[in-house]
């Protein structure tokens, strides 16, 4: 107790999470004493809310204080802090970023399909590389993704190579959080769902762009045709799965069993 805060310094213990500072409306002593006591207390201190003005406050007495003026945290971590578990963040658009830098998690979106302007009256943002890069430039964020959906972006009627040319680009801006590795055959107005191995992209070459251009995300299977089988879904994955895994060996990408 610092008599005007009540630190509850063994919420770790309690609960795995320390406790966190809400910076707004705490005048300035206090502040400064609340992250000193905090830090000296459990080796690490978080803050949210924060202004740039309590940021430089804070650095007077913390100088190894990192600011985030997006997400408006304010936090000093412990060194080669180990991280456990997962954390998902529901959003509703581009307005979360701040939430999803927050949380420490990256914000994927995955493009409009079919990718078509317009659909039942409703406009459809994601239908493009182009459209992507416009949110980029609106929402400047590292933890502003694509969810690089490569039968979407095989859809778009923009040309045969558009998706090696997506892969690419994002792959380059290092803008892609995670892909699924799925085949289609045709584009816009007609296309159809295909077997990994059986549709217009060349999976090999896809693969190759993703490991040359350093990609170390998750790849992952997608939706396949349905087949009479007793189990459709499992099988077709299982099958995905398999040929994803000869792909990787047979360009020499590690696998993690």
């Amino acid at each position: 107790d610092m008599g005007y805060a009540k630190l509850d310094t063994y919420r770790e213990l309690r609960s795995g999470f320390p406790e966190v500072v809400y910076c707004p409306n705490k005048p300035d002593a206090y502040l400064q004493a609340i992250y000193v006591r905090l830090l000296a207390e459990q080796g690490e201190v978080f803050g949210t809310r924060a202004t740039p003005e309590q940021a430089e406050l804070v650095r007077l007495v913390v100088p190894n204080i990192v600011y985030s003026p997006l997400a408006k945290t304010l936090k000093l971590e412990k060194p080669n802090k180990q991280r456990e578990g997962l954390i998902a963040v529901c959003t509703a658009g581009t307005a979360d970023v701040p939430v999803a830098e927050e949380a420490g998690v990256k914000m994927a979106i995955h493009p409009d399909d079919p990718p078509v302007p317009v659909m039942r009256r409703v406009n459809r943002l994601m239908v493009s590389v182009d459209r992507y890069d416009e949110n980029f430039r609106r929402h400047p964020s590292d933890h502003n993704m694509v969810e690089f959906c490569q039968g979407t972006f095989t859809e778009m009627p923009f040309g045969d190579d558009y998706v090696y040319d997506a892969i690419d680009h994002f792959t380059k801006m290092n803008k892609i959080a995670y892909v699924h590795f799925r085949n289609v055959r045709g584009k816009l107005p007609r296309y159809y769902e295909e077997f990994i191995d059986t549709g217009d992209v060349d999976m090999m070459r896809a693969l190759t762009l993703y490991r040359d251009n350093g990609f170390e995300g998750m790849i992952i299977p997608d939706h396949v045709p349905t087949m009479p089988v007793a189990q459709p879904w499992t099988t077709g994955v299982a099958y995905t799965i398999g040929y994803m895994r000869a792909l990787c060996r047979a360009l020499n990408i590690p696998l993690e069993d």
